[in-house]
């Protein structure tokens, strides 16, 4: 066993092995938990929940750590309900239902099978209907006032924009959906909650 490296697992997440493991809080456990998972260099680690109880500083050393070993060869399954979590260390993840596999794909990959926000302000009153029908317009509603449009749409938006500067559009926003909001829109009709693995 090679204990340089232990003692720098040690050093790098503040840990301190000089007392009981009853003693130590939920973070500190963690801390021991991760240590062993990464004292030994596996090819395969795998990882429940492994940032629960660290504050924000140990969990950025821990994304650095599995970035570390996914550089080296290694594969890391990491299951987690801390969907930006997921979205920061996993290359590809798995949606997971009622112990089913329901999806799996890289995470650009399960964005892009999901709707964009987008958002139009116009110089003068908006019109749902020059919108609605358009190919991957899935949702279009008018915004709080009438000069703006909301809309949902999966797929490109050359035709959304042709349309938008025709109409004197003064602002044109668009939002990437989170792994969350992928998460919640792919189950939001069904109970109970599934989980996320990646």
């Amino acid at each position: 066993m090679d204990q340089a490296h232990i003692r720098a697992l040690v050093e790098r997440l503040g840990f301190d092995p000089t007392r009981r493991f009853r003693e130590y809080s939920r973070g500190n456990k963690q801390k021991l938990g991760l240590i062993q998972a990464f004292m030994h260099r596996p090819r395969l680690l795998i990882l429940d929940e492994p940032t629960g109880g660290l504050d924000p500083l140990n969990q950025q050393e821990f994304y650095k750590m599995v970035n570390e070993v996914q550089k080296q060869g290694s594969t890391v399954f990491l299951s987690s309900h801390v969907l930006p979590e997921v979205e920061h260390t996993c290359d590809r993840v798995a949606i997971i239902r009622e112990g089913r596999l329901a999806q799996i794909g890289h995470v650009s990959e399960l964005k892009d099978i999901q709707q964009h926000d987008v958002e139009i302000n116009f110089s003068g009153p908006a019109q749902v209907a020059w919108f609605d029908g358009l190919p991957g317009v899935t949702r279009v509603t008018s915004g709080p006032d009438e000069r703006r449009i909301q809309m949902a749409v999966q797929g490109d938006l050359k035709e959304i924009l042709k349309i938008a500067g025709q109409h004197e559009a003064t602002n044109f926003v668009t939002h990437e959906p989170t792994l969350e909001e992928i998460f919640l829109r792919y189950y939001e009709s069904e109970q109970p909650a599934p989980s996320i693995a990646g």
